[in-house]
């Protein structure tokens, strides 16, 4: 099971580093990516993602739905 919150990998924060950086000559993309069940667990096993599972406070209010 995975639980609920930030997932980022290495590159990542070589990319906002970047943006910091040099803002005009980068292009950020934000979507929908999807791995195998093995796949993302092997990468987390290899230290590729750093996962935190604490409570995040986002700035938008979430929908009386969810």
């Amino acid at each position: 099971m995975i639980n609920l919150g930030v997932y980022e990998n290495q590159r990542g924060q070589e990319y906002f580093q970047l943006m910091i950086v040099l803002p005009p000559k980068y292009w950020f993309s934000v979507g929908y990516s999807s791995w195998s069940y093995e796949q993302l667990f092997d990468e987390i096993g290899l230290g590729v993602w750093d996962v935190d599972n604490n409570q995040l406070d986002f700035a938008w209010p979430r929908s009386k739905s969810c």
